[in-house]
């Protein structure tokens, strides 16, 4: 998520999108994601393959990506 393709063995910071507050993250081997104070938003970056990121595609996002703004109640 720091916007190269290096390998980490330890977190890193990641800049998130102006105004965007991460409430939750959830890291796997290639891919994280984040849910942030509005409900609505789900922020994720790592390699794109199979649909991994939830967006519909296969690209890889080195930033933090807007997933799915989801329309809740």
């Amino acid at each position: 998520g720091d916007g190269i393709t290096t390998n980490r063995n330890t977190p890193v910071k990641v800049s998130l999108p102006a105004l965007v507050s991460p409430l939750d993250i959830e890291a796997a081997v290639n891919h994280s994601c984040i849910t942030t104070d509005n409900i609505n938003e789900i922020y994720c970056w790592g390699p794109g393959k199979h649909g991994r990121l939830g967006n519909g595609g296969t690209d890889n996002k080195l930033t933090p990506t807007l997933v799915q703004s989801i329309d809740w109640p």
